[in-house]
């Protein structure tokens, strides 16, 4: 390990619980935001499903967003799943349970992934 390479570890602490508690959140409504109503395909077309699932037995988030919609032969494209700590779990896969291609995001990455979701179909 270099010098460089110790500073910047130094200067970038690890997150707080809290902080990743307050994303978490921000996550959460996000998604309320994007699917303040039911997303039924016959009713919304591939207007964005997002869901988010909080585990209390092991303080993970998972996030699934299904770009085009939900429905029965969909499956999601991007997906979140990390723990209290912000530790992220799955990350080693680039496909999701039907094998389609899939990115897995980071806290931060979901985050934006959201905002942009948010902004193309709740602002305009």
């Amino acid at each position: 390990m270099d010098k460089t390479t110790t500073q910047a570890q130094q200067a970038t602490p690890a997150p707080t619980e809290r902080t990743v508690q307050q994303k978490f959140l921000r996550i959460m409504e996000l998604a309320m935001q994007l699917n303040s109503t039911p997303t039924k395909k016959a009713e919304t077309g591939d207007k964005p499903t997002v869901f988010v699932d909080f585990s209390g037995r092991t303080s993970e988030l998972i996030v699934s967003v299904y770009s085009r919609g939900w429905g029965d032969d969909r499956h999601y494209d991007a997906r979140l799943q990390c723990d209290i700590n912000g530790n992220a779990s799955d990350l080693w896969r680039t496909k999701n349970y039907a094998g389609d291609p899939c990115a897995f995001l980071t806290v931060d990455q979901m985050i934006k992934c959201l905002e942009d979701l948010v902004a193309k179909w709740c602002d305009a």
